[in-house]
């Protein structure tokens, strides 16, 4: 069987009504905002992960100050 018989997905064609494709581009522009968002609070999550072991760390050594 030659390459040409075969079919694969990117010939096919799908017929949709057009509000549905705008409804679809809408939510391909939210995705990527919703994912630069996604990533900021990623990067905001780490740092308060980082501030949140140095406060634990300050209260090791204010328990171990004051068992002396």
């Amino acid at each position: 069987m030659s390459q040409d018989n075969f079919v694969s997905p990117e010939k096919y064609h799908v017929i949709i009504p057009y509000s549905d494709l705008e409804k679809m581009m809408y939510v391909v522009d939210r995705l990527e905002k919703i994912e630069k968002n996604q990533a900021r609070l990623d990067e905001q999550y780490a740092a308060i992960r980082g501030m949140f072991s140095e406060c634990l760390e300050v209260v090791r050594e204010i328990r171990d100050w004051v068992r002396d």
